[in-house]
């Protein structure tokens, strides 16, 4: 694992991605019972609205992969036939998180070595392209897990909702896509699944 991980790193080329007028993502979407479980947080909590179903940014998710645009259709190109030749690992939620810089609260996603491994298979298929990543989401940098509030200055929150969560718990994705964002205005441009309903114990 740490010689095919040092392997990908020496050929990535990170991107600060939040320079450039477009992205592409690569997001994971979990279970029915694990989105509508931390909608309900997201609604109790009053940090965000979460409508199911109204945008792919609306429902949970883990991002994998954020890089400059080089086009979607190549981007899906690239990533052909990834779920048939590595699981899609099952993920275990633990913690309540925060990263200040950018005022994301989340939910922690513990990093196991078959999440990690996935990871970085992903990130390989742009080994020696010309796709830049986004440094946050390199291997080495990467922090797994699913934000439920965007832009929040101080983590005024309401810790009794957090306590009812189920810590640990786990979550199967059940679907992989690719999403476009314009960020000269702020909205989804594009989204194209990679492949719906691929389970963890598929061989």
């Amino acid at each position: 694992m740490i010689s095919f991980l040092k392997k990908v790193l020496t050929g990535l080329r990170p991107v600060r991605y939040r320079s450039a007028s477009k992205t592409l993502a690569v997001l994971g979407y979990f279970d029915k019972k694990t989105e509508e479980m931390i909608c309900d947080v997201k609604k109790r909590t009053e940090l965000s609205i979460c409508e199911l179903g109204e945008t792919v940014y609306s429902s949970p998710h883990i991002t994998f992969l954020i890089t400059d645009d080089r086009g979607i259709d190549k981007m899906k190109k690239q990533l052909d036939g990834i779920t048939r030749k590595v699981r899609l690992p099952v993920v275990r939620f633990s913690h309540i998180g925060y990263f200040p810089s950018s005022g994301v609260v989340f939910i922690g996603i513990t990093p196991t070595t078959e999440l990690m491994r996935f990871h970085t298979v992903i990130c390989s298929k742009f080994e020696g392209t010309d796709s830049r990543i986004s440094p946050y989401y390199m291997p080495s940098k990467w922090i797994p897990h699913c934000s439920i509030a965007d832009g929040v200055e101080e983590i005024s929150i309401k810790t009794s909702v957090y306590r009812e969560i189920p810590f640990p718990f786990e979550a199967r994705i059940e679907r992989l896509a690719i999403t476009e964002m314009d960020h000269s205005t702020g909205k989804l441009i594009n989204s194209v699944d990679i492949q719906e309903k691929v389970f963890p114990d598929q061989d």
